[in-house]
Parts: C-alpha cells; structure tokens; sequence
C-alpha cells in the first residue's frame, strides 16, 4: 500500500494518461474498433480519474469530518460532503444520535424527524469531534447509539 496519497493520486492520473495513449495508438492502427470497448475505455478513464481525486488532499481536506460538522451557537451545521448543502439542527432538539462507520444521524426529540450524514470516518473519531462540540449536559439528554 502506498502511504503518501498525493503520489498514489499522481500514480492513477498517470495510468489514466497511459490507457489514453494505448487506446488513442490502437486506434490508429485498428480501421475499426467496437463501440463497448469504446465505452469500456471511457468509463475505465473516469473510474481512475474519480479514484485519483478521491485519494487527492484536496477532497480529504474539504470533506474532513471537521469542516462537515461545526457548531455555531445553539446549532449544528452539518452535511454528507463538501458539494452538498449543509441541514441545520437545533442542539436542543437533537434526542437520539446513531454512529457507525461513515454514518452520522440525528433524530429530534418529538416527531423522530432524523437527518442522516454520510460522514468518511471511523465511529470512534465521529463521537469524538461531537464530543468536542457538544457540552457534557447536552450529551448526557440524548440517547446515544454507536454500532
């Protein structure tokens, strides 16, 4: 396993540009090549573009569990990943919190409305960036489930 992810992300843009140039260079020498592996080719391409930009520092950066849950005031702000919206939660309101690996939900207290976040990380260190944000007394109102 590679440990440095800006050279595994570098390694698979790399790879990429390969299979790029070996299909453009067939191509030149084949008078006829398949629609499918055409399109096997394309979607290859985009699977190891998306997997080197999921290795990047920049996605782990914008979508690090720190910059998805803040806490302003008496409020979570929270989202799945750095391109969607963030839900706004009423601390307050909050009666249940369920954690597992790379999942986060909240349900309030009352109807069980529940908001869920897709959140890339371990449940230990989910539970405890919300127990750097929430106070003791406020954890200690809310049902907590960690599977």
């Amino acid at each position: 396993m590679i440990k440095n992810e800006n050279i595994l992300s570098k390694l698979l843009i790399i790879t990429a540009v390969i299979l790029l140039l070996v299909f453009g260079y067939l191509y030149s020498l084949l008078d006829e090549i398949e629609v499918q592996y055409t399109i096997m080719a394309i979607f290859t391409l985009i699977n190891i573009i998306t997997l080197a930009y999921k290795q990047s520092s920049i996605y782990k950066k914008k979508n690090n569990i720190k910059n998805l849950i803040k806490r302003e005031g008496e409020w979570l702000v929270c989202q799945s990943s750095g391109i969607n919206s963030p839900s706004i939660i009423v601390i307050d309101k909050i009666g249940e919190i369920r954690i597992s690996m790379n999942y986060l939900s909240f349900i309030e207290i009352g109807h069980g409305q529940g908001y869920g976040f897709e959140v890339k990380a371990h449940a230990n260190v989910i539970m405890t960036h919300l127990s750097g944000l929430l106070k003791p007394e406020e954890i200690k109102e809310m049902k907590l489930d960690i599977v």
